[in-house]
C-alpha cells in the first residue's frame, strides 16, 4: 500500500521532523487498514450470523412441512383404528 506523502506546496519538514512525519503517516495508513479489516470482520461476521440463521429457520420449515403430512395421515389412521377397536369391543360385549 502506498504511503500518502506531503503535497508539493508544503515545504519539507527538517531532520528529524521529516522522520517523525513518515512514522506518523505509516502509523496512520496503519491504523486505517486495522479499522478497516475490524469493520470488514464484523460485517462479515454479521452476515455469517444472519445466513446461519436464515438457514436454520428454512431447514425448519422444510422439515415441519415434510413431516406433518405423514404426521397428519398417522393422526388420522390411529383416530380411524381406536374408533374401530372401539366398534367392535361393543359389538363383543353386546
Amino acid at each position: 500500500m502506498d504511503i500518502p506523502t506531503v503535497p508539493a506546496i508544503a515545504a519539507p519538514l527538517p531532520p528529524p521532523f521529516d522522520q517523525v512525519q513518515s512514522h506518523l503517516s505509516a502509523a496512520i495508513v496503519s491504523a486505517v487498514d486495522q479499522a478497516m479489516n475490524n469493520t470488514l470482520d464484523v460485517n462479515l461476521e454479521k452476515m455469517r450470523t444472519q445466513l446461519a440463521n436464515e438457514l436454520t429457520v428454512a431447514i425448519n420449515v422444510a422439515v415441519n412441512k415434510t413431516l406433518k403430512n405423514p404426521l397428519d395421515e398417522w393422526e388420522k389412521d390411529r383416530k380411524s383404528m381406536a374408533w374401530r377397536l372401539r366398534n367392535i369391543e361393543a359389538a363383543h360385549q353386546a
